[in-house]
């Protein structure tokens, strides 16, 4: 990173290496959205939605599903066979894309393997000449949660549902690139009717988004630590009445000091008169002293908004933002 410092200097090369854990909000963590109201299907189908607010482009999409199977009503299960073959599940995104997650006997091939196939099992616009159902069996089982992903290194299927981390039937590799902001879709499906698909909940998992939702105050002693700042480009610390800044690194959950100002250090520029002065300026981040004697912090956050933070020294008793 090319660095302009004017006005005042950084603490020789020892600052250059510095790195402190300082816990940044919602370092690249999984953006996650949830489902969990049940339902049944049963020779049917139903859908269950959720709504997502991140607006960059898909690198990667994993999913958890939560379901099981049975021979009696979803709210009395019983035991007997419970015809897993009949299970189907699809996710569409906002623009309309529709993957296959589970396959159902009904799909294979493009035809029914029976005429008893419900009318949820003759509807093939997406589902036509897929691979064979992925599971075979009927065995009684508990809930099982099935936790989609493209990395995974076993496909989904056999005899049984069981619980685990398996790739899906189609690849959810479709969804990328796309905008996922908006309504995705689970289509939950059971194709035969007489013993129904319970369906519990469902998560869409964005790994390598950062999330904003929900991230609150944070205990650690920065100074912009309200809800803007849960991706922020820089975190602001006081250290008694000395100002320490760090960059933030989302994919270590780490920070480096980038500079610090004492208390004498600021007295010495002094609160200027004719406008701003640049105290050190990055490639993407600057730093200053305003008219005001208050001290603006200007960068960008992993989604590349524009980021301002003004805060009015150390101790701080007063900030705010005036962009993100």
């Amino acid at each position: 990173m090319k660095r302009r410092i004017g006005f005042i200097t950084l603490i020789a090369a020892a600052l250059a290496v510095t790195v402190l854990p300082i816990n940044p909000a919602r370092p690249a963590s999984a953006a996650s959205y949830t489902n969990s109201t049940a339902g049944e299907a049963d020779s049917s189908e139903i859908t269950r939605s959720v709504t997502v607010v991140e607006t960059a482009p898909i690198t990667d999409l994993d999913i958890s599903i939560t379901f099981t199977k049975t021979d009696g009503v979803c709210a009395r299960q019983a035991t007997g066979f419970a015809f897993h073959s009949e299970i189907e599940f699809l996710l569409v995104s906002p623009s309309g894309t529709e993957v296959l997650l589970v396959n159902s006997e009904s799909n294979d091939d493009g035809e029914p393997e029976n005429e008893e196939a419900g009318a949820a099992g003759a509807d093939k616009s997406a589902r036509s000449s897929r691979a064979p159902s992925t599971y075979t069996g009927g065995g009684d089982i508990s809930d099982v949660t099935i936790y989609l992903d493209d990395e995974a290194g076993t496909v989904v299927g056999g005899v049984d549902p069981v619980s685990g981390t398996f790739r899906p039937v189609g690849s959810l590799a479709a969804f990328d690139g796309q905008n996922p902001a908006g309504t995705w879709t689970l289509r939950i499906i059971d194709t035969v009717e007489g013993d129904p698909l319970c369906f519990y909940s469902f998560t869409l998992i964005f790994p390598d988004a950062i999330s904003v939702a929900g991230c609150g105050n944070f205990g650690d002693g920065r100074v912009n630590n309200k809800d803007k700042d849960c991706i922020p480009p820089f975190v602001v610390y006081c250290i008694g009445t000395t100002v320490e800044i760090y960059d933030v690194d989302y994919t270590t959950s780490r920070g480096t000091l980038l500079v610090r100002w004492t208390e004498n250090e600021l007295a010495e520029i002094g609160i200027p008169e004719h406008g701003p002065v640049a105290l050190a300026e990055f490639d993407d981040m600057s730093f200053w002293r305003l008219e005001t004697g208050e001290l603006q912090g200007n960068g960008y956050t992993p989604e590349g908004k524009p980021y301002i933070f003004v805060w009015n020294g150390c101790p701080v008793s007063d900030y705010y933002h005036l962009a993100n």
